[in-house]
Order: structure tokens, then sequence, then C-alpha cells
């Protein structure tokens, strides 16, 4: 049995995907600040040009990526909903980078999991982190 279909409203995620912030060790890997703490960074940043431009690139890149609306649907079908997960994009390389969500559950592993291994756009600047939020049913 495959993956149950869902509208493209459930996948907003990938396009809403906001803002640049730096995190600590425990989240990202980064020394700095606070997980919360830089998620209000991140709110911040997505004002800002440079920021807002990213978020449409990686957020047009994941969309169109292969495989990333069809996994999404595989982790709805396992993990059902509802879901309202926050997080961001780590990038300590231009090529490296996690998916890092809370709150962490099954869901949220799957999920990061969907967007690993892929090559997006290089970020503006490094370390850089651009907000990420997914909420099902919206």
């Amino acid at each position: 049995m495959g993956a149950k279909k869902y509208p493209a409203q459930y996948f907003r995620a990938l396009v809403n995907v906001l803002a640049v912030l730096s995190v600590s060790f425990d989240a990202s890997g980064s020394p700095g600040i606070s997980f919360e703490s830089a998620l209000q960074r991140a709110e911040a940043t997505i004002r800002t040009d440079k920021g807002a431009r990213y978020d449409r690139e990686l957020g047009s890149y994941f969309f169109d990526a292969g495989g990333v609306q069809s996994g999404m649907s595989e982790c709805l079908s396992r993990h059902p909903g509802p879901h309202h997960l926050e997080g961001f994009f780590s990038f300590e390389t231009t090529s490296q980078y996690k998916l890092e969500l809370i709150p962490r559950n099954e869901f949220a592993s799957c999920l990061a999991a969907v967007y690993q291994g892929r090559n997006p756009p290089p970020p503006p600047f490094l370390p850089y982190f651009n907000h990420f939020r997914f909420i099902y049913p919206d």
C-alpha cells in the first residue's frame, strides 16, 4: 500500500522555511546561544533581505527536490497528526547541514531524515541557521 496523498497546503513547511539563527552545542553543534534564543533571532533575521531571499531559495529547492513530498507523505502515514514542529536547518559548511526539530519524537526524526542527504543551495554565510516550521493539519 502506497503513501497517502495529502493536499499541497499541508506541505507549506517546504516553503515556510524561515530565517537565520545561531544555536548551542546541544542543538546544532555550534557554540553560542540556547535553542530558544536562537529561535528569537531567526524571527528577526527573516525580516532581512538576505535572510528572506535565501529562505525562498531553500524552500523552492526542497519543494522541487525529488522524494521530499512523497517522504513527507510517508512520515504522515506512519505517524498520523496533528503535528506542530519548530526548528531549523543548521549549516556548518556549504554542503553539510542537518534539520533539528522540537519536540523530538518519531515523526520529527522521520521528517528530518526526509531532508537529509540532499544538495541544497549554499547559504549566504557560515555558520547559517534557517528556521523551519511544520504544522499539520493547518
